[in-house]
């Protein structure tokens, strides 16, 4: 008996004695416990891949053979696959974008001219520094001077181009010294029909892998044309296809070579402002059709009729038979949820009395072996504390999360850690007690789980056998190796006997590593906040 006894000798009369308050416990417990139980009748036929069936199993009623989730879920994408996206092509567009690139062009001609003429103005002060005109040609520089600072300003403010970098200032310098080599008019035709190529086979405004379907439908003039996405350009090709073209353009082998290479920079960086998608999702016609057609996705396959054998016993569960136990349990669940009356007040009784004589295994112990803790009723509240905190573990993990079929995630259910916490408090007799009375509780719970129950039992022991002489924190930790180890073994060893391949229990595995990390971790937490809540002093505090 560890250093618990000081509380008990402390709990020796009065209220914290009274057993109307311990039944009250008792009782609240299994109530909300029975509360986490799924419905009676379908655990009956809650199996698993590679188990051997109990007894011979007849279909009572018609009822449809549900598509697996694999299944669903790849019908589903098909049925999405087969609903053409919807585009429309919008020429108002092309044609306002074409204009933007054209008062552009004009603001940079006009900055261009402007400077120019700041620069004749400035060669003329330096002309006419020594005679009359002096003044005169200094109040026209300082007007020209203005000029160009409002026409830097305006495209600035218009524009997210910086105008000061090098690059910028070069183009307009090669403009201007071309000639009639390269004009304003030409060089902006050039862009425009850089735009157009890329316009007339469409650009999509969404990346074309959020594209599901194999085909789009493209409406022109209120008529829609489906067409292969293959014939379009999403943003990001339509630039590399124009970065091609102006590549071609203003090629760097040509004599000209740097002012070619400017131009280049320049005009991408001008298409990739102006170039704008012209083809433009209707994002909420195609998710209403999509979700049509996933509404029509059936979401079975077949049909088992009454009095049907689904499967004989003593027979091996195969996909199949799995899938019709399944289904047939899924429609039992359904019937029982629209039962009335004592039908419906029948299954829930049973659950209470169910748990409650599970329920009784730990603390019949109590009674009969740690007589004076079963005495003290903050005990029974500390002990159904953990009780009900690992049942909402096991219902949240189980049935909160939607987990895909093929994963069992009973397994992260950290059933140890239970066992890790009693065992520091108390001692490891009532650890393993509480630990058998879980895994049984659990297993029931969750759906007649036995392999869930042995493993746990087998993770738990040895999680005890790893703390039962705990004298520092620090060896909570060796109990990773302990609960890891065990856990494969026993799973390994369900595994053989059930000739499951190694793709159905590799999850089990990462579940177990998962919950034998975790579970330290938890118990230093769990164990320090129920000392400090219900007054126990463990020999790890000491």
């Amino acid at each position: 008996m560890k250093s618990f006894r000081k509380t008990e000798q402390d709990s020796s009369g009065g209220k914290k004695n009274d057993p109307t308050h311990r039944l009250l416990i008792f009782l609240g417990l299994t109530l909300v416990l029975s509360l986490f139980f799924p419905g009676g009748k379908s655990l009956e036929y809650d199996y698993e891949l590679g188990d051997i069936t109990r007894e011979e199993i007849v279909a009572q009623f018609n009822f449809p053979i549900l598509k697996d989730e694999e299944k669903l879920k790849a019908d589903v994408e098909e049925a999405v696959r087969n609903v053409p996206f919807l585009f429309e092509k919008k020429q108002e567009i092309v044609d306002r974008q074409i204009q933007e690139i054209g008062k552009f062009m004009d603001a940079i001609e006009h900055l261009q001219q402007a400077r120019k003429q700041y620069g004749e103005t400035q060669q003329l002060l330096w002309e006419h520094r020594y005679d009359e005109q002096y003044e005169k040609v200094q109040t026209k520089s300082a007007t020209d001077s203005a000029a160009v600072g409002a026409a830097e300003e305006a495209l600035q403010i218009a524009y997210p181009f910086d105008l000061s970098e090098p690059e910028w200032m070069t183009f307009l310098d090669v403009i201007q010294s071309r000639g009639d080599d390269l004009t304003w008019e030409g060089f902006e035709d050039t862009l425009i029909n850089i735009c157009r190529n890329r316009w007339a086979e469409g650009i999509l405004d969404i990346p074309k892998e959020d594209i599901k379907s194999a085909q789009v439908a493209v409406i022109r003039r209120d008529v829609p044309e489906l067409m292969d996405i293959r014939h379009f350009n999403d943003l990001e090709e339509a630039w590399y296809e124009a970065n091609v073209e102006i590549t071609n353009a203003y090629p760097s082998e040509t004599f000209l070579g740097e002012e070619d290479n400017i131009l280049r920079k320049v005009g991408y960086k001008i298409i990739l402002e102006f170039m704008k998608p012209n083809l433009i999702f209707d994002s909420e016609t195609t998710e209403r059709r999509q979700q049509d057609a996933v509404a029509k996705v059936p979401r079975s396959h077949g049909i088992v009729r009454q009095n049907e054998r689904i499967v004989d016993a003593h027979t091996e569960v195969t996909r199949e038979i799995l899938q019709k136990l399944k289904s047939y349990a899924h429609e039992l669940d359904k019937r029982e949820r629209q039962e009335r009356g004592l039908a419906l007040v029948l299954p829930w009784l049973g659950r209470f009395i169910l748990v409650g004589i599970i329920l009784s295994f730990f603390f019949s112990f109590l009674r009969t072996y740690r007589r004076t803790l079963f005495r003290d009723n903050r005990m029974h509240l500390l002990f159904g504390s953990v009780f009900l905190l690992m049942g909402a573990i096991a219902y949240s993990v189980v049935f909160t999360i939607g987990w895909p079929e093929y994963l069992r995630p009973e397994y992260l259910i950290p059933i140890t850690v239970l066992a890790m916490v009693i065992t520091v408090l108390f001692d490891a007799r009532i650890a393993v007690m509480a630990t058998v009375t879980l895994a049984i509780l659990i297993g029931f719970m969750i759906g007649n789980r036995l392999d869930f129950v042995i493993v746990s039992l087998f993770t738990s022991i040895a999680a005890v056998l790893a703390v039962q002489k705990l004298r520092a924190r620090a060896q909570l930790f060796s109990a990773i190796l302990y609960i890891v180890m065990s856990g494969l073994l026993a799973i390994t060893a369900l595994a053989i006997i059930k000739r499951t391949e190694w793709v159905d229990f590799r999850y089990d595995f990462l579940f177990i590593i998962i919950s034998g990390i975790l579970a330290p971790f938890i118990t230093l937490g769990l164990s320090a906040l129920f000392e400090i809540a219900f007054g126990v002093t463990s020999d790890l505090t000491l």
